[in-house]
């Protein structure tokens, strides 16, 4: 596999970023000309290893207008590293790490969790059905829980990362953020969000492109309790045009929920995100 010059297209996209499109970014031998994000290349037998990290550091939750009013300050560490393998027409999925952390600290007091993953020794197999991946156990009846971490592996497969059709320095296409708003499903199950991608620079075969995503949404239950979200945050990303692999993807911003009850409780939670997502070819 061909090394990737890191430092130089981390500091095409940083460069390009700061001065939006500048002459001092090199870009593809035409600016004019369109090119190809192609579908991921890999042979029968090749793996591709990813590790995401998402860490909120500073977050904050506050309750008013009850007795449990206060403030608290909140700390989330999510790992997941699990590889992907080509075998004719489907995939393999071993999970090895989908652990995270959590702490609250509440009037003086700290309250730690920690949750594990399930599927740990159980491969996953992802097989296209109608344009979408479709993940299941290989062996056996997946439980509840495995179930749903089963489906955050799904909606990261099926983000639609790709532009439907040659695209041009400056053009943009959207994909399906599911990925990240499922962060919040929990708080709000209607939420919705749209994920922007920008194509910024092209040099030695790998392309610089800006992230956006925003979104977010309001509900009322039964009893009349409104619920609202938002999700706000911006990046980058490399793309490797040779293999069709996404190499790195950096983004930060926040995530908000809140809550406000027909009693007059109101809950608010802010969490401030930093991810980041790497993938290699496993020789």
């Amino acid at each position: 596999m061909k090394s990737i010059r890191f430092a130089s297209i981390v500091g095409l996209i940083f460069t390009c970023l700061t001065v939006t499109l500048s002459t001092s970014c090199k870009k593809a031998t035409n600016p004019n000309a369109s090119i190809e994000i192609p579908e991921l290349k890999l042979k029968n037998g090749q793996t591709i290893r990813t590790i995401i990290e998402t860490l909120s550091e500073g977050g904050t939750m506050q309750i008013l207008g009850s007795a449990q009013a206060g403030n608290g300050e909140m700390f989330i560490q999510r790992v997941r590293v699990f590889d992907m393998t080509k075998n004719k027409d489907h995939f393999v999925y071993d999970i090895q790490k989908n652990d995270s952390v959590a702490s609250l600290m509440w009037k003086k007091q700290d309250i730690p969790s920690e949750t594990k993953s399930t599927l740990i020794g159980r491969p996953i197999t992802a097989v296209k059905k109608d344009g979408q991946w479709v993940l299941q156990l290989t062996e056996g009846n997946a439980s509840p829980k495995q179930m749903e971490e089963i489906k955050t592996f799904e909606a990261h497969a099926n983000r639609g990362w790709h532009p439907r059709g040659p695209v041009k320095i400056g053009d943009s296409w959207t994909f399906e953020p599911k990925f990240i708003s499922h962060i919040i499903h929990k708080d709000l199950e209607n939420v919705e969000a749209i994920g922007t991608l920008t194509l910024l620079a092209v040099e030695d075969g790998n392309a610089a492109i800006s992230v956006k995503i925003k979104g977010g949404g309001t509900q009322v239950d039964e009893k009349g309790s409104i619920s609202k979200a938002d999700i706000d945050l911006t990046g980058s990303a490399i793309y490797s045009l040779e293999t069709g692999l996404e190499i790195a993807l950096d983004m930060k911003g926040h995530v908000t929920s809140g809550v406000q009850h027909t009693n007059g409780e109101i809950k608010a939670v802010r969490l401030p995100l930093v991810i980041k997502d790497r993938k290699k070819i496993l020789d």
